[in-house]
């Protein structure tokens, strides 16, 4: 028997499909599946943007869905979900994106009554790849690494700021990066982080100074 021999095919949901100049891991998964499974299995692309390009990659994507950011939390995105299995099917979902991970594992027993299974690490696994963590792991390993703050609250970042001095780096916990070169951009990126992936944001120094121009990487 195959292994996605079904009465239909099997639905997978997956994310992480913009597949612009710095493409996300989720086009790699829908190739994947479309070779390994051909018709059995039906591919829908769960998006945060309408103009994600995978959307419209109907080799790969044949259903394309819109989600709410993972700041939303996990009741807005079971209900989503919900509904998509309502219109179309959902056996399957594979996220493929670090920031949205916390959120799936924290919805995933609610979606698995929903008939809805996720592949997903667990929370040990995740906390391993959490940037928060970077001075503990370079103090274990003999290594410096860059000063920073765990922020909550945006009233904090001036604190951090007077303390780090600029430019410096505003972070997700898990993705993204944005360079700051003055307080204005620091709380704009505070704002984009906080609001698309959630607390904490990183706030972190940037050591240019001990950089020699002739070993800058070209950005």
């Amino acid at each position: 028997m195959s292994l996605f021999e079904h009465e239909r095919a099997l639905m997978v949901g997956i994310t992480g499909i913009n597949a612009s100049d710095n493409p996300a891991p989720g086009m790699g998964v829908a190739k994947s599946l479309k070779q390994a499974g051909g018709t059995e299995i039906k591919v829908l692309g769960l998006a945060y943007d309408a103009l994600e390009p995978g959307i419209y990659l109907d080799r790969f994507i044949d259903r394309a869905f819109m989600i709410p950011y993972p700041a939303a939390g996990h009741i807005a995105l079971v209900e989503r979900l919900c509904y998509i299995k309502q219109q179309v099917g959902l056996d399957v979902l594979i996220p493929n994106l670090d920031s949205e991970i916390p959120v799936y594992i924290r919805a995933q027993e609610e979606l698995a009554r929903h008939g809805i299974r996720c592949f997903l690490p667990d929370r040990g696994q995740l906390d391993l790849c959490d940037k928060g963590h970077l001075a503990g792991i370079a103090e274990s390993a003999g290594m410096q690494a860059p000063r920073q703050h765990l922020l909550l609250e945006p009233a904090d970042l001036v604190r951090a700021a007077m303390d780090l001095g600029f430019p410096l780096m505003v972070k997700g916990s898990l993705h993204g990066a944005h360079h700051c070169a003055n307080l204005g951009e620091a709380r704009a990126a505070f704002d984009r982080v906080a609001a698309q992936w959630g607390s904490p944001v990183i706030v972190q120094e940037r050591q240019t100074d001990q950089i020699d121009d002739d070993q800058r990487l070209p950005r």
